[in-house]
Protein backbone atom coordinates (compact mmCIF):
# COMPACT_ATOMS: atom_id res chain seq x y z
CA UNK A 1 0.00 0.00 0.00
CA UNK A 2 1.36 3.43 -0.95
CA UNK A 3 2.49 5.75 1.84
CA UNK A 4 0.09 8.67 2.34
CA UNK A 5 1.11 11.88 0.62
CA UNK A 6 1.77 14.72 3.08
CA UNK A 7 0.80 18.30 2.28
CA UNK A 8 1.05 21.39 4.45
CA UNK A 9 -1.00 24.55 4.79
CA UNK A 10 -1.74 27.24 7.35
CA UNK A 11 -5.34 26.19 8.00
CA UNK A 12 -7.37 23.14 6.97
CA UNK A 13 -11.14 23.59 6.82
CA UNK A 14 -13.45 20.57 6.73
CA UNK A 15 -16.77 21.42 5.08
CA UNK A 16 -17.62 23.89 2.31
CA UNK A 17 -20.94 25.37 3.42
CA UNK A 18 -21.42 29.05 4.28
CA UNK A 19 -19.78 28.58 7.69
CA UNK A 20 -16.63 27.00 6.28
CA UNK A 21 -16.72 29.69 3.59
CA UNK A 22 -16.85 32.40 6.28
CA UNK A 23 -13.75 30.98 7.95
CA UNK A 24 -12.00 30.66 4.58
CA UNK A 25 -12.73 34.18 3.42
CA UNK A 26 -11.52 35.87 6.58
CA UNK A 27 -8.42 33.69 6.85
CA UNK A 28 -7.37 34.10 3.22
CA UNK A 29 -8.00 37.84 3.24
CA UNK A 30 -5.75 38.06 6.32
CA UNK A 31 -2.88 36.55 4.34
CA UNK A 32 -3.13 32.89 5.42
CA UNK A 33 -3.12 29.88 3.12
CA UNK A 34 -6.22 27.70 3.37
CA UNK A 35 -7.14 24.27 2.08
CA UNK A 36 -10.78 23.19 2.24
CA UNK A 37 -11.95 19.58 1.89
CA UNK A 38 -15.50 18.57 1.04
CA UNK A 39 -16.81 15.00 0.90
CA UNK A 40 -19.29 15.89 -1.85
CA UNK A 41 -18.85 16.97 -5.45
CA UNK A 42 -19.29 20.32 -7.15
CA UNK A 43 -22.79 20.75 -8.55
CA UNK A 44 -22.24 24.06 -10.33
CA UNK A 45 -19.63 25.90 -12.39
CA UNK A 46 -19.20 28.38 -9.54
CA UNK A 47 -18.15 26.49 -6.39
CA UNK A 48 -21.04 26.31 -3.94
CA UNK A 49 -23.45 28.33 -6.09
CA UNK A 50 -27.19 28.13 -5.35
CA UNK A 51 -28.83 25.46 -7.49
CA UNK A 52 -31.87 27.71 -7.96
CA UNK A 53 -29.93 30.39 -9.83
CA UNK A 54 -30.10 28.89 -13.35
CA UNK A 55 -32.94 30.48 -15.34
CA UNK A 56 -34.47 27.09 -16.15
CA UNK A 57 -35.08 26.36 -12.46
CA UNK A 58 -36.53 29.81 -11.74
CA UNK A 59 -38.97 29.41 -14.60
CA UNK A 60 -39.95 25.87 -13.62
CA UNK A 61 -39.55 25.29 -9.89
CA UNK A 62 -40.64 21.66 -10.24
CA UNK A 63 -37.26 20.96 -11.84
CA UNK A 64 -35.43 22.55 -8.91
CA UNK A 65 -37.61 20.71 -6.40
CA UNK A 66 -36.75 17.33 -7.87
CA UNK A 67 -33.06 18.20 -7.99
CA UNK A 68 -33.10 19.32 -4.39
CA UNK A 69 -34.87 16.24 -3.09
CA UNK A 70 -32.65 13.88 -5.05
CA UNK A 71 -29.47 15.48 -3.72
CA UNK A 72 -30.21 14.99 -0.01
CA UNK A 73 -28.32 12.15 1.67
CA UNK A 74 -30.09 10.07 4.32
CA UNK A 75 -27.89 10.05 7.41
CA UNK A 76 -29.79 7.80 9.80
CA UNK A 77 -32.82 5.58 9.29
CA UNK A 78 -34.40 3.54 12.09
CA UNK A 79 -35.41 -0.08 11.78
CA UNK A 80 -39.12 -0.31 11.05
CA UNK A 81 -41.55 -3.16 10.52
CA UNK A 82 -43.12 -1.73 7.37
CA UNK A 83 -45.26 -3.47 4.78
CA UNK A 84 -44.03 -2.61 1.30
CA UNK A 85 -46.84 -2.48 -1.31
CA UNK A 86 -46.42 -4.46 -4.52
CA UNK A 87 -43.96 -6.79 -2.83
CA UNK A 88 -44.23 -10.33 -1.57
CA UNK A 89 -45.27 -10.42 2.10
CA UNK A 90 -42.43 -10.03 4.60
CA UNK A 91 -39.61 -9.81 2.04
CA UNK A 92 -37.04 -9.60 4.85
CA UNK A 93 -36.97 -10.12 8.63
CA UNK A 94 -37.57 -6.96 10.65
CA UNK A 95 -35.79 -7.93 13.86
CA UNK A 96 -32.35 -6.30 14.04
CA UNK A 97 -32.48 -5.56 10.34
CA UNK A 98 -29.92 -2.85 9.51
CA UNK A 99 -31.67 -0.77 6.89
CA UNK A 100 -29.13 0.28 4.25
CA UNK A 101 -26.32 -0.53 6.66
CA UNK A 102 -27.76 1.73 9.33
CA UNK A 103 -28.24 1.18 13.02
CA UNK A 104 -30.99 -0.71 14.84
CA UNK A 105 -31.25 1.83 17.65
CA UNK A 106 -33.76 4.65 18.16
CA UNK A 107 -33.64 7.38 15.57
CA UNK A 108 -35.11 10.54 14.18
CA UNK A 109 -36.93 9.36 11.09
CA UNK A 110 -34.76 9.85 8.00
CA UNK A 111 -32.39 12.63 9.01
CA UNK A 112 -31.01 13.95 5.74
CA UNK A 113 -28.14 16.24 4.89
CA UNK A 114 -26.43 17.76 1.88
CA UNK A 115 -23.08 16.38 0.80
CA UNK A 116 -21.87 18.66 -1.94
CA UNK A 117 -19.74 21.76 -2.36
CA UNK A 118 -21.70 24.57 -0.72
CA UNK A 119 -23.63 22.25 1.59
CA UNK A 120 -27.25 23.16 2.26
CA UNK A 121 -26.66 26.69 0.96
CA UNK A 122 -27.04 25.34 -2.57
CA UNK A 123 -30.74 24.74 -1.90
CA UNK A 124 -31.78 26.82 1.12
CA UNK A 125 -34.57 29.43 1.18
CA UNK A 126 -32.05 32.23 1.90
CA UNK A 127 -33.93 33.57 4.92
CA UNK A 128 -31.49 35.50 7.12
CA UNK A 129 -33.45 36.98 10.02
CA UNK A 130 -31.42 38.19 12.96
CA UNK A 131 -31.80 36.10 16.13
CA UNK A 132 -34.38 37.51 18.50
CA UNK A 133 -32.74 39.79 21.07
CA UNK A 134 -34.56 38.13 23.99
CA UNK A 135 -33.68 34.56 23.04
CA UNK A 136 -30.27 34.79 21.35
CA UNK A 137 -27.35 33.28 23.32
CA UNK A 138 -25.84 35.64 25.90
CA UNK A 139 -22.36 34.47 24.99
CA UNK A 140 -21.65 37.87 23.38
CA UNK A 141 -22.61 41.40 24.40
CA UNK A 142 -25.25 43.32 22.44
CA UNK A 143 -22.57 45.45 20.81
CA UNK A 144 -20.62 42.34 19.80
CA UNK A 145 -23.75 40.74 18.35
CA UNK A 146 -24.57 43.83 16.32
CA UNK A 147 -21.05 44.03 14.87
CA UNK A 148 -20.94 40.31 14.10
CA UNK A 149 -24.40 40.28 12.51
CA UNK A 150 -23.60 43.27 10.33
CA UNK A 151 -20.42 41.58 9.09
CA UNK A 152 -22.23 38.29 8.46
CA UNK A 153 -25.02 40.04 6.55
CA UNK A 154 -22.39 41.64 4.35
CA UNK A 155 -20.77 38.31 3.53
CA UNK A 156 -24.02 36.50 2.71
CA UNK A 157 -25.56 39.47 0.88
CA UNK A 158 -28.64 40.00 3.04
CA UNK A 159 -31.28 42.29 1.57
CA UNK A 160 -32.87 44.20 4.44
CA UNK A 161 -36.34 45.81 4.50
CA UNK A 162 -36.24 49.30 3.04
CA UNK A 163 -36.16 51.19 -0.26
CA UNK A 164 -33.51 48.86 -1.71
CA UNK A 165 -35.17 45.60 -0.66
CA UNK A 166 -34.87 42.93 -3.34
CA UNK A 167 -38.67 42.43 -3.58
CA UNK A 168 -39.69 46.09 -3.43
CA UNK A 169 -41.31 45.90 -6.89
CA UNK A 170 -43.24 42.67 -6.24
CA UNK A 171 -47.00 43.21 -6.41
CA UNK A 172 -47.77 40.26 -4.15
CA UNK A 173 -45.15 41.37 -1.62
CA UNK A 174 -46.79 44.76 -1.20
CA UNK A 175 -50.31 43.34 -1.48
CA UNK A 176 -49.79 40.98 1.45
CA UNK A 177 -47.89 43.54 3.51
CA UNK A 178 -50.70 46.08 3.13
CA UNK A 179 -53.38 43.50 3.86
CA UNK A 180 -51.67 41.96 6.89
CA UNK A 181 -50.85 45.39 8.31
CA UNK A 182 -54.57 46.11 8.22
CA UNK A 183 -55.83 42.85 9.75
CA UNK A 184 -52.86 42.16 12.08
CA UNK A 185 -51.55 45.63 13.02
CA UNK A 186 -50.15 44.49 16.37
CA UNK A 187 -47.99 41.80 14.72
CA UNK A 188 -45.86 44.30 12.76
CA UNK A 189 -45.86 42.52 9.36
CA UNK A 190 -42.65 43.37 7.52
CA UNK A 191 -40.36 42.13 4.78
CA UNK A 192 -38.32 39.05 5.67
CA UNK A 193 -34.57 39.65 5.34
CA UNK A 194 -33.31 37.35 2.61
CA UNK A 195 -29.90 36.75 1.09
CA UNK A 196 -30.63 37.60 -2.53
CA UNK A 197 -30.37 40.31 -5.18
CA UNK A 198 -31.90 41.06 -8.56
CA UNK A 199 -29.81 39.63 -11.39
CA UNK A 200 -28.12 42.70 -12.92
CA UNK A 201 -28.29 41.13 -16.39
CA UNK A 202 -31.94 40.07 -16.21
CA UNK A 203 -34.34 41.86 -13.82
CA UNK A 204 -36.84 39.00 -14.09
CA UNK A 205 -34.43 36.70 -12.24
CA UNK A 206 -33.07 36.64 -8.69
CA UNK A 207 -29.53 35.66 -7.75
CA UNK A 208 -29.82 33.65 -4.54
CA UNK A 209 -26.90 33.71 -2.12
CA UNK A 210 -24.91 30.67 -1.10
CA UNK A 211 -21.46 29.59 0.04
CA UNK A 212 -20.17 30.95 -3.27
CA UNK A 213 -21.43 34.40 -2.28
CA UNK A 214 -19.53 34.18 1.01
CA UNK A 215 -16.31 32.95 -0.62
CA UNK A 216 -16.54 35.98 -2.88
CA UNK A 217 -13.16 37.53 -3.63
CA UNK A 218 -11.07 34.52 -2.62
CA UNK A 219 -12.36 32.51 -5.60
CA UNK A 220 -12.46 35.46 -7.98
CA UNK A 221 -9.46 37.67 -7.21
CA UNK A 222 -6.32 36.58 -9.09
CA UNK A 223 -4.00 36.98 -6.11
CA UNK A 224 -6.30 35.86 -3.30
CA UNK A 225 -7.27 32.57 -4.94
CA UNK A 226 -3.60 31.54 -4.98
CA UNK A 227 -3.91 31.06 -1.22
CA UNK A 228 -7.13 29.03 -1.35
CA UNK A 229 -7.64 25.48 -2.60
CA UNK A 230 -10.94 23.60 -2.55
CA UNK A 231 -10.73 19.80 -2.74
CA UNK A 232 -14.13 18.26 -3.57
CA UNK A 233 -14.80 14.55 -3.01
CA UNK A 234 -12.22 14.42 -0.24
CA UNK A 235 -13.31 12.88 3.06
CA UNK A 236 -11.63 13.96 6.27
CA UNK A 237 -11.70 10.63 8.10
CA UNK A 238 -9.71 11.47 11.23
CA UNK A 239 -7.87 14.19 13.10
CA UNK A 240 -4.69 12.84 14.69
CA UNK A 241 -4.40 14.09 18.27
CA UNK A 242 -0.83 14.63 19.48
CA UNK A 243 0.68 12.55 22.27
CA UNK A 244 0.12 15.29 24.83
CA UNK A 245 -3.59 15.42 23.99
CA UNK A 246 -3.40 19.17 23.45
CA UNK A 247 -3.65 19.64 19.70
CA UNK A 248 -4.03 18.13 16.25
CA UNK A 249 -0.92 16.94 14.40
CA UNK A 250 -2.50 16.25 11.02
CA UNK A 251 -5.73 15.24 9.31
CA UNK A 252 -6.20 11.99 7.45
CA UNK A 253 -8.01 12.80 4.21
CA UNK A 254 -9.24 10.25 1.68
CA UNK A 255 -9.44 11.14 -2.00
CA UNK A 256 -12.71 9.42 -2.91
CA UNK A 257 -11.99 9.55 -6.65
CA UNK A 258 -8.60 7.82 -6.83
CA UNK A 259 -8.67 6.09 -3.45
CA UNK A 260 -5.47 7.67 -2.15
CA UNK A 261 -4.88 8.88 1.39
CA UNK A 262 -3.44 12.30 2.20
CA UNK A 263 -2.05 13.62 5.47
CA UNK A 264 -2.69 17.34 5.83
CA UNK A 265 -0.50 19.18 8.32
CA UNK A 266 -1.70 22.61 9.39
CA UNK A 267 -1.21 25.21 12.07
CA UNK A 268 -4.95 25.24 12.75
CA UNK A 269 -7.86 22.95 11.90
CA UNK A 270 -11.51 23.94 11.46
CA UNK A 271 -14.35 21.39 11.38
CA UNK A 272 -17.58 22.81 9.95
CA UNK A 273 -19.27 19.75 8.51
CA UNK A 274 -22.77 20.26 9.90
CA UNK A 275 -24.64 19.31 13.10
CA UNK A 276 -24.03 15.59 12.57
CA UNK A 277 -20.82 15.39 10.54
CA UNK A 278 -18.89 17.69 12.90
CA UNK A 279 -19.41 15.60 16.08
CA UNK A 280 -19.05 12.48 13.93
CA UNK A 281 -15.52 13.47 12.88
CA UNK A 282 -14.61 14.38 16.45
CA UNK A 283 -15.85 10.97 17.57
CA UNK A 284 -13.88 9.23 14.83
CA UNK A 285 -10.81 11.15 15.99
CA UNK A 286 -11.05 9.87 19.56
CA UNK A 287 -13.21 12.42 21.36
CA UNK A 288 -15.82 10.87 23.65
CA UNK A 289 -18.65 12.20 25.83
CA UNK A 290 -17.64 9.76 28.56
CA UNK A 291 -14.29 8.74 30.05
CA UNK A 292 -12.59 5.92 28.16
CA UNK A 293 -9.02 4.65 27.88
CA UNK A 294 -6.95 6.42 25.21
CA UNK A 295 -9.82 8.78 24.42
CA UNK A 296 -10.18 12.56 24.65
CA UNK A 297 -12.98 13.54 27.04
CA UNK A 298 -15.56 16.00 25.70
CA UNK A 299 -18.68 15.46 27.87
CA UNK A 300 -21.12 17.53 25.80
CA UNK A 301 -20.21 15.94 22.46
CA UNK A 302 -23.43 15.13 20.58
CA UNK A 303 -25.62 16.22 23.50
CA UNK A 304 -28.01 19.19 23.79
CA UNK A 305 -29.38 18.48 20.31
CA UNK A 306 -32.17 20.89 19.52
CA UNK A 307 -34.20 21.71 16.47
CA UNK A 308 -37.22 23.92 16.06
CA UNK A 309 -40.67 22.50 15.47
CA UNK A 310 -42.16 23.55 12.15
CA UNK A 311 -45.78 24.17 11.31
CA UNK A 312 -46.80 24.31 7.67
CA UNK A 313 -49.80 25.05 5.51
CA UNK A 314 -50.57 26.42 2.06
CA UNK A 315 -53.19 29.02 1.27
CA UNK A 316 -54.90 29.94 -1.99
CA UNK A 317 -55.26 33.71 -1.87
CA UNK A 318 -58.87 34.86 -1.71
CA UNK A 319 -60.66 36.38 -4.70
CA UNK A 320 -61.28 39.53 -2.68
CA UNK A 321 -57.58 39.93 -1.95
CA UNK A 322 -56.56 39.42 -5.58
CA UNK A 323 -59.25 41.92 -6.57
CA UNK A 324 -57.36 44.62 -4.70
CA UNK A 325 -54.54 44.39 -7.25
CA UNK A 326 -56.61 46.03 -9.98
CA UNK A 327 -57.89 48.65 -7.54
CA UNK A 328 -54.37 49.87 -6.77
CA UNK A 329 -53.41 52.83 -8.97
CA UNK A 330 -49.67 52.21 -8.46
CA UNK A 331 -49.93 48.87 -10.27
CA UNK A 332 -52.35 49.96 -13.00
CA UNK A 333 -49.81 50.28 -15.82
CA UNK A 334 -47.97 47.09 -14.89
CA UNK A 335 -51.21 45.07 -14.76
CA UNK A 336 -52.45 46.60 -18.02
CA UNK A 337 -49.21 45.74 -19.83
CA UNK A 338 -49.38 42.19 -18.50
CA UNK A 339 -52.96 41.62 -19.64
CA UNK A 340 -52.40 43.15 -23.07
CA UNK A 341 -49.28 41.09 -23.75
CA UNK A 342 -50.62 37.76 -22.46
CA UNK A 343 -54.42 37.90 -22.46
CA UNK A 344 -54.24 36.60 -18.89
CA UNK A 345 -57.25 37.35 -16.68
CA UNK A 346 -55.19 37.07 -13.48
CA UNK A 347 -53.86 40.58 -12.70
CA UNK A 348 -50.44 39.38 -11.54
CA UNK A 349 -47.52 39.52 -14.00
CA UNK A 350 -45.90 36.19 -14.75
CA UNK A 351 -42.54 37.40 -13.48
CA UNK A 352 -43.88 38.89 -10.24
CA UNK A 353 -41.56 37.70 -7.49
CA UNK A 354 -42.93 35.56 -4.67
CA UNK A 355 -43.56 37.37 -1.37
CA UNK A 356 -41.29 37.05 1.67
CA UNK A 357 -42.93 38.35 4.85
CA UNK A 358 -42.50 37.80 8.58
CA UNK A 359 -44.26 38.85 11.79
CA UNK A 360 -42.86 40.21 15.03
CA UNK A 361 -41.72 37.67 17.62
CA UNK A 362 -43.63 38.33 20.85
CA UNK A 363 -43.31 37.01 24.37
CA UNK A 364 -46.64 35.18 24.06
CA UNK A 365 -46.00 34.24 20.43
CA UNK A 366 -42.32 33.38 20.53
CA UNK A 367 -42.19 31.62 17.18
CA UNK A 368 -40.62 32.74 13.93
CA UNK A 369 -43.03 33.27 11.02
CA UNK A 370 -42.42 33.07 7.30
CA UNK A 371 -45.24 33.89 4.88
CA UNK A 372 -43.83 33.37 1.45
CA UNK A 373 -43.99 31.76 -1.93
CA UNK A 374 -41.83 28.66 -2.05
CA UNK A 375 -41.23 26.77 -5.25
CA UNK A 376 -40.47 23.50 -3.48
CA UNK A 377 -43.99 23.29 -2.06
CA UNK A 378 -45.90 24.88 -4.93
CA UNK A 379 -44.24 22.56 -7.44
CA UNK A 380 -46.24 19.66 -6.01
CA UNK A 381 -49.55 21.53 -5.96
CA UNK A 382 -52.31 20.52 -8.39
CA UNK A 383 -51.72 21.88 -11.87
CA UNK A 384 -55.19 23.46 -11.82
CA UNK A 385 -54.01 25.88 -9.12
CA UNK A 386 -52.04 28.84 -10.45
CA UNK A 387 -48.82 29.09 -8.46
CA UNK A 388 -49.19 32.87 -8.30
CA UNK A 389 -52.18 32.35 -6.00
CA UNK A 390 -50.34 30.09 -3.57
CA UNK A 391 -48.69 31.25 -0.36
CA UNK A 392 -46.85 29.05 2.13
CA UNK A 393 -46.98 29.65 5.86
CA UNK A 394 -44.10 28.24 7.89
CA UNK A 395 -44.05 28.81 11.63
CA UNK A 396 -40.95 27.75 13.58
CA UNK A 397 -41.23 27.03 17.30
CA UNK A 398 -38.25 27.09 19.70
CA UNK A 399 -37.14 23.89 21.42
CA UNK A 400 -35.07 24.31 24.57
CA UNK A 401 -31.84 22.29 24.70
CA UNK A 402 -31.80 19.26 27.00
CA UNK A 403 -28.77 17.06 27.56
CA UNK A 404 -30.62 13.80 26.87
CA UNK A 405 -31.58 14.97 23.40
CA UNK A 406 -28.52 13.80 21.56
CA UNK A 407 -26.85 12.08 18.66
CA UNK A 408 -24.54 9.17 19.46
CA UNK A 409 -22.12 7.28 17.28
CA UNK A 410 -21.39 3.59 16.86
CA UNK A 411 -17.99 1.93 16.71
CA UNK A 412 -19.44 -1.30 15.34
CA UNK A 413 -21.53 0.28 12.56
CA UNK A 414 -20.50 2.77 9.90
CA UNK A 415 -22.20 4.88 7.28
CA UNK A 416 -21.58 4.63 3.54
CA UNK A 417 -18.33 6.59 3.95
CA UNK A 418 -16.98 4.31 6.67
CA UNK A 419 -17.58 6.90 9.40
CA UNK A 420 -19.25 6.10 12.76
CA UNK A 421 -22.98 5.61 12.27
CA UNK A 422 -25.14 8.29 13.98
CA UNK A 423 -28.18 7.46 16.07
CA UNK A 424 -30.61 10.10 17.31
CA UNK A 425 -32.40 10.33 20.65
CA UNK A 426 -34.75 13.28 20.48
CA UNK A 427 -38.01 14.21 22.16
CA UNK A 428 -39.62 17.66 22.21
CA UNK A 429 -39.96 18.80 25.85
CA UNK A 430 -43.48 19.13 27.26
CA UNK A 431 -43.47 22.94 27.46
CA UNK A 432 -42.26 23.24 23.88
CA UNK A 433 -44.99 20.86 22.71
CA UNK A 434 -47.54 23.17 24.29
CA UNK A 435 -45.92 26.13 22.52
CA UNK A 436 -46.09 24.25 19.22
CA UNK A 437 -49.80 23.58 19.67
CA UNK A 438 -50.46 27.28 20.27
CA UNK A 439 -48.27 28.06 17.26
CA UNK A 440 -50.43 25.89 14.98
CA UNK A 441 -53.57 27.63 16.23
CA UNK A 442 -51.96 30.98 15.48
CA UNK A 443 -50.98 29.76 12.03
CA UNK A 444 -54.60 28.86 11.31
CA UNK A 445 -55.75 32.33 12.40
CA UNK A 446 -53.21 34.05 10.16
CA UNK A 447 -53.96 31.75 7.23
CA UNK A 448 -57.68 32.48 7.46
CA UNK A 449 -56.91 36.17 6.93
CA UNK A 450 -55.42 35.36 3.52
CA UNK A 451 -57.70 32.82 1.88
CA UNK A 452 -58.58 29.14 1.92
CA UNK A 453 -56.39 26.10 2.44
CA UNK A 454 -55.04 24.17 -0.49
CA UNK A 455 -56.62 20.70 -0.07
CA UNK A 456 -54.12 18.44 1.66
CA UNK A 457 -52.07 21.37 2.97
CA UNK A 458 -54.04 22.31 6.07
CA UNK A 459 -52.08 23.51 9.16
CA UNK A 460 -50.00 20.74 10.68
CA UNK A 461 -46.71 20.08 12.41
CA UNK A 462 -44.10 18.53 10.16
CA UNK A 463 -42.09 15.55 11.46
CA UNK A 464 -38.46 16.01 12.48
CA UNK A 465 -37.25 14.21 9.40
CA UNK A 466 -34.73 16.37 7.58
CA UNK A 467 -33.45 17.90 10.86
CA UNK A 468 -31.41 20.25 8.72
CA UNK A 469 -31.50 23.10 11.25
CA UNK A 470 -30.29 21.06 14.21
CA UNK A 471 -28.18 22.95 16.74
CA UNK A 472 -26.20 22.32 19.89
CA UNK A 473 -24.31 19.07 19.20
CA UNK A 474 -20.94 20.83 19.67
CA UNK A 475 -22.27 23.86 21.54
CA UNK A 476 -20.16 26.81 22.60
CA UNK A 477 -19.74 28.08 26.15
CA UNK A 478 -18.09 30.97 27.93
CA UNK A 479 -14.49 30.77 29.09
CA UNK A 480 -14.04 30.78 32.87
CA UNK A 481 -11.14 30.63 35.29
CA UNK A 482 -11.66 26.86 35.43
CA UNK A 483 -11.53 26.36 31.66
CA UNK A 484 -8.43 28.53 31.43
CA UNK A 485 -6.67 26.10 33.77
CA UNK A 486 -7.68 23.13 31.64
CA UNK A 487 -11.02 21.98 33.07
CA UNK A 488 -13.42 20.58 30.45
CA UNK A 489 -17.03 21.79 31.01
CA UNK A 490 -19.93 19.34 31.12
CA UNK A 491 -22.25 21.52 29.04
CA UNK A 492 -20.20 22.73 26.06
CA UNK A 493 -17.59 21.60 23.55
CA UNK A 494 -15.81 24.84 22.70
CA UNK A 495 -15.28 28.38 23.91
CA UNK A 496 -16.86 31.57 22.56
CA UNK A 497 -14.24 31.64 19.80
CA UNK A 498 -15.16 28.07 18.81
CA UNK A 499 -11.85 26.56 19.99
CA UNK A 500 -12.43 23.04 21.30
CA UNK A 501 -11.85 22.74 25.03
CA UNK A 502 -8.41 21.34 25.81
CA UNK A 503 -7.12 21.79 22.25
CA UNK A 504 -4.73 24.52 21.13
CA UNK A 505 -5.40 24.43 17.37
CA UNK A 506 -8.81 22.82 16.78
CA UNK A 507 -11.87 24.96 16.01
CA UNK A 508 -15.42 24.08 15.02
CA UNK A 509 -18.22 25.88 13.23
CA UNK A 510 -21.81 25.57 12.10
CA UNK A 511 -25.23 25.52 13.69
CA UNK A 512 -23.91 22.82 16.04
CA UNK A 513 -22.09 25.48 18.10
CA UNK A 514 -25.24 27.54 18.81
CA UNK A 515 -25.96 26.89 22.50
CA UNK A 516 -29.57 28.04 22.86
CA UNK A 517 -33.00 27.41 21.41
CA UNK A 518 -33.47 28.74 17.91
CA UNK A 519 -36.70 29.23 16.01
CA UNK A 520 -35.32 30.82 12.86
CA UNK A 521 -32.82 29.89 10.20
CA UNK A 522 -29.53 29.60 12.15
CA UNK A 523 -27.18 30.39 9.26
CA UNK A 524 -26.59 34.05 10.12
CA UNK A 525 -26.09 33.23 13.81
CA UNK A 526 -23.65 30.43 12.98
CA UNK A 527 -21.72 32.80 10.71
CA UNK A 528 -21.24 35.11 13.70
CA UNK A 529 -19.54 32.30 15.61
CA UNK A 530 -17.38 31.56 12.56
CA UNK A 531 -16.27 35.20 12.40
CA UNK A 532 -15.22 35.00 16.05
CA UNK A 533 -13.39 31.74 15.38
CA UNK A 534 -11.58 33.09 12.33
CA UNK A 535 -10.53 36.21 14.24
CA UNK A 536 -9.10 34.02 17.01
CA UNK A 537 -7.12 31.92 14.52
CA UNK A 538 -5.74 35.02 12.79
CA UNK A 539 -4.65 36.51 16.11
CA UNK A 540 -3.07 33.25 17.26
CA UNK A 541 -1.14 32.58 14.05
CA UNK A 542 0.14 36.14 13.86
CA UNK A 543 1.91 35.46 17.16
CA UNK A 544 3.73 32.38 15.86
Amino acid sequence: MDEPQTIETDVLIVGSGPIGATYARKLVESGLEVKMVEVGARTSAKPGDHNKNPAAFQKDMALFAQTMKASMSVVSVPTKDVFIPNSSPFPFPSANHLLDGGNAGPDISAHADARNVGGLSTRWACATPRPNIKTRPDIYTSDEWNELLKEAEGYIGTSLPGPDYVLKDSIRQQLLLDHLSGVLPDRDPHALPIAARIDPKNPTLITWSSAYTVLGRIVEDKELKKRFELLPEHLCAKLQIDDAGKGIQYATVKDLVNGKTIHVKAKAFVVSGGPVQTPQLLYASGFRPESAPDRQLLPALGHFLTEDTMGFCQVVLSKELIGKVEENKDWKEKVKAHKESTGDSLPIPLHDFDPQITLKVEETKNWHVQIHGDGLSSSSAPTAVDKRLLVDLRFFGPVQPEKNNRVTFEEHATDVYGMPQPTFYFDVPKNDRSTSNRMISDMAEVANKLGGYLPGSEPRLLPHEPAIYACGTTRAGKSTDSTRTGEIPEDSCCDESCKVWGMNNLYIGGSSVIPGASSANPTLTAMCFAIKGANAIIEKLKQT
